[in-house]
């Protein structure tokens, strides 16, 4: 999913499910009657019609707030739809989640959001599924600053500067990934003359907002990263401890950008085992398969 077009969208889907844990898992039955019914405008109900294909797929452009009523008392989520199905018992949605969206916050913003709340028994006192005309990121935007946060992501890019060709592929990965709304830190981007590299380094296991840290691995990354060499070598010394004994992580994500001449990926002894996402063979795949990952 491409999250600037998200972004962009002039209408947002509001879930709201009386079901506890409802939205803990990536898909949801929501009863027929439910959908696009109550506090759904007339306008509404007339342009999105779930009989219609074309209309589903315009529904899917849409990003999302999954709610629960209010007597759990339980964060939202922001997400999208990656699927509906569509049955006389009910409307099945397919869903990736990528972010929460704390109860507060979304209830300070029920008139930004449009969400009914003037009968007695609210909007977010009934469960249904319905369509919002408004750009649900820009109303979220600077509201809260552990909202824009989660909403856009931070990775940490751990690369080596040579061949040269390598570094320019990783500049490309840097900015793509920040049109796509992820905080991209690296050290041509973050340190200024006369700031500390250590410090810098040390921050993708200091900082608690980094929620990647992405190995870019070519045969000179694993070279150094072997034998402690330079910047390299000291970001490996950081990242180890975190790998090590710790067989479940995905914090820490191998970037493959190549393969030796038997076909083989070029990678650091300490992440042999682990599995990576594969840029040498289509970097378009390679690029989709990060992103997913990254907003999972």
């Amino acid at each position: 999913m491409d999250i600037s077009n998200l972004k962009a969208q002039e209408k947002y889907n509001l879930f709201v499910t009386s079901e506890e844990g409802a939205w803990e898992s990536d898909s949801y039955v929501m009863p027929i009657d439910r959908c696009l019914t109550s506090f759904t405008p007339p306008e509404i109900k007339e342009e999105y019609k779930l009989s219609d294909k074309s209309t589903l797929n315009k529904i899917l452009q849409f990003p999302c707030i999954f709610a629960y009523e209010d007597f759990h008392k339980q964060n939202a989520y922001i997400g999208y739809i990656t699927d509906i199905i569509v049955r006389s018992s009910g409307v099945k949605v397919k869903y990736s989640k990528l972010s929460e969206l704390p109860f507060d916050i979304l209830h300070k913003l029920t008139f930004e959001l449009d969400i009914n709340m003037s009968r007695a028994i609210t909007e977010l006192m009934h469960t249904h599924w319905t369509i919002k005309s408004v750009n649900l990121f820009k109303e979220l935007d600077g509201i809260s600053e552990p909202i824009s946060e989660i909403i856009k992501p931070t990775v940490f890019l751990s690369y080596a500067w040579t061949p040269k060709e390598n570094k320019e592929k990783v500049l490309v990965l840097a900015n793509r990934l920040e049109k796509d709304g992820v905080n991209v830190l690296y050290d041509k981007k973050c340190l200024l003359p006369g700031q500390d590299m250590n410090m810098f380094m040390e921050s993708l296991a200091t900082n608690p907002t980094i929620k990647k840290v992405l190995v870019i691995c070519n045969s000179v990354y694993a070279d150094k990263a072997d034998s402690r060499q330079g910047g390299v070598g000291i970001e490996s010394e950081i990242i180890i401890p975190q790998v090590y004994g710790n067989p479940l992580q995905n914090k820490i994500v191998p970037i493959f950008f190549e393969k030796d001449r038997n076909g083989c990926y070029f990678r650091p002894t300490y992440l042999q085992s682990r599995m990576g996402i594969d840029f040498t063979v289509s970097y378009e795949n390679g690029y989709k398969e990060l992103l997913e990952d990254i907003f999972r």
